[in-house]
């Protein structure tokens, strides 16, 4: 076209079957209906063509579809982290680090 757009129309596949053009079928008929309407948006999002509007990594991670499938971190994790973090805010006080604060020393056998 003049505007320098391209039209694209549908052609067919190997099989010889015939294709209509890119956004002609909807969501629910692409996914045979097998997708909740959370997916569907999460997919519609993510695959949108204007790089503009598609989501980003970090927008797809808080997408409410993917937030309900992750699963949550059992409370027994969730404490023993917090212990690990103020363990190691307790040694670096005293001047030491996680492994410890003892000394290696490597000999060439003339000590």
């Amino acid at each position: 076209m003049s505007d320098g757009t391209v039209a694209v129309s549908g052609g067919r596949s190997k099989r010889g079957k015939p294709r209509g053009p890119p956004g002609s079928r909807s969501w629910n008929t692409a996914l045979k209906n097998q997708g909740d309407d959370l997916f569907i948006d999460f997919l519609r999002r993510c695959l949108d063509w204007d790089p503009d509007t598609r989501l980003t990594p970090q927008q797809a991670l808080k997408h409410p579809w993917l937030r309900r499938r992750l699963p949550r971190p059992p409370e027994c994790c969730v404490n023993l982290i917090s212990m690990e973090s103020s363990t190691d805010t307790s040694l670096a006080a005293f001047g030491g680090d996680y492994l410890g604060s003892s000394e290696v020393r490597l000999s060439d056998g003339n000590d």
